[in-house]
């Protein structure tokens, strides 16, 4: 899942579990449950039309760096719209 794959601390990646282990998190999340699911499926919808040749590496790249910017600058409704509104145009 996202939410283990993205948790970082101490400059290496830890899992959710690890992060739990060591005490270590040292803020709240920024995302809801609902919000990483959501960008689980995206990220899932990307890679499969990317596998299918439906859009190249690069688009799919875009797309998922786009993601990660709109929550590195906290950015709620592109977070939430983005997923929402991306088709295979």
């Amino acid at each position: 899942m996202l939410s283990e794959s993205i948790a970082k601390g101490m400059g290496r990646v830890l899992t959710q579990h690890q992060w739990e282990q060591e005490e270590i998190m040292p803020r709240s999340p920024i995302l809801t449950n609902k919000q990483l699911y959501v960008i689980d499926k995206f990220i899932g919808k990307v890679l499969d039309a990317y596998k299918t040749g439906k859009i190249s590496r690069q688009n799919a790249v875009h797309h998922i760096s786009h993601l990660i910017m709109a929550v590195d600058m906290g950015n709620e409704t592109e977070i939430v719209q983005y997923p929402a509104n991306w088709s295979l145009r």
